[in-house]
């Protein structure tokens, strides 16, 4: 006899199920990383997760070192926070994981594409060598999953409002 399935998890379509696993790749991922660079920005400067070092003696790199970990503070408490959010609003099909999923999906879809077009003018103007093309890949398909991930979501929209 094969067991009843009731959770509102097993109704959800698979398409919604891949936007979920999205969602915990990027808070494994993103807020994990960024972790490091509150924590001990010297190891996430090794580690390549950011580019400028705090024991610069130029000024201006120092003061951006501490743009970057203040940035990575705010992405571990607003990002992990909607992640979570979504994460969960969505398994129980709640309208907040909805709203959650959105809000992080737009950040999502905002920062690889400021990140693109600021070392784009860095190239342009001569301060900086070359894009990283792997960097601008990676952007790029993430930019592409998270529009996907939100146009599944609008179009399964019914699943989380209509409580």
């Amino acid at each position: 006899m094969v067991p009843e399935q009731t959770s509102a998890q097993s109704q959800l379509p698979l398409s919604v199920k891949a936007v979920i696993a999205f969602l915990v790749i990027a808070l494994l991922l993103i807020v994990g990383m960024q972790v490091v660079s509150v924590v001990n920005f010297e190891l996430a400067l090794s580690l390549g997760l950011q580019e400028d070092d705090p024991n610069s003696l130029d000024p201006f790199i120092r003061g951006h070192a501490i743009l970057e970990q203040g940035i990575a503070g705010a992405d571990v408490i607003i990002q992990g926070l909607l992640l979570i959010g979504a994460i969960v609003g969505l398994l129980q099909r709640r309208a907040f994981g909805y709203a959650c999923a959105l809000g992080e999906l737009g950040i999502s879809i905002y920062w690889p594409t400021f990140d693109i077009f600021q070392e784009s003018l860095l190239v342009s103007r001569g301060l900086m060598e070359g894009l990283d093309v792997s960097t601008v890949v990676f952007e790029t398909v993430y930019i592409a999953l998270s529009l996907v991930a939100a146009l599944v979501l609008y179009r399964h929209r019914r699943l989380f409002l209509a409580q």
